[in-house]
């Protein structure tokens, strides 16, 4: 979200003044709630651990989508930047430099997506085999997923 703040509305962005603050405290005050929302609703099963994971799969997905449709305008515009030869006024050096900016932090996230991804896979397998493998017949499943899923925490 912040990199889409940043690429369209970079003139006050890049200013770091106290709106640039306040989009970030109010950034971090939606993603606590949501949090806090969606630990009570699990807590007091007003949701199923299945609809949980759905919505965090549709999450992730959606926040792929944006994070690719930023990242490729941003190429774009600083191809048609490039293409047009450079003019110098603060107008365009800010912009570039915004755009470069912009760039190279979705490139090194961009190089970050795979270990992350790598790194929390056995947690949601674990989680999965937790939540959905049937108590009784196997239960050594599930109580060798708790182990694991707690392990994995810990390293």
């Amino acid at each position: 979200m912040d990199r889409f703040v940043a690429s369209r509305h970079w003139n006050w962005y890049d200013k770091g003044g106290i709106m640039t603050t306040v989009f970030f405290a109010v950034l971090e005050i939606i993603h606590l709630s949501l949090s806090f929302l969606y630990s009570y609703l699990l807590i007091n099963d007003y949701v199923t651990d299945l609809i949980y994971m759905i919505e965090c799969g549709v999450f992730i997905l959606i926040g792929f989508t944006f994070y690719y449709f930023v990242y490729r305008t941003d190429k774009q515009e600083m191809e048609s930047i490039v293409k047009r030869g450079p003019t110098i006024n603060s107008y365009s050096i800010t912009r570039s430099y915004q755009l470069k900016e912009n760039i190279n932090l979705m490139n090194m996230f961009s190089h970050m997506i795979l270990p992350i991804g790598i790194s929390v896979c056995p947690q949601f397998v674990s989680f999965g085999l937790i939540s959905f493998v049937p108590s009784g017949k196997y239960d050594y499943i599930r109580y060798f997923s708790i182990a694991f899923f707690d392990l994995w925490i810990v390293v």
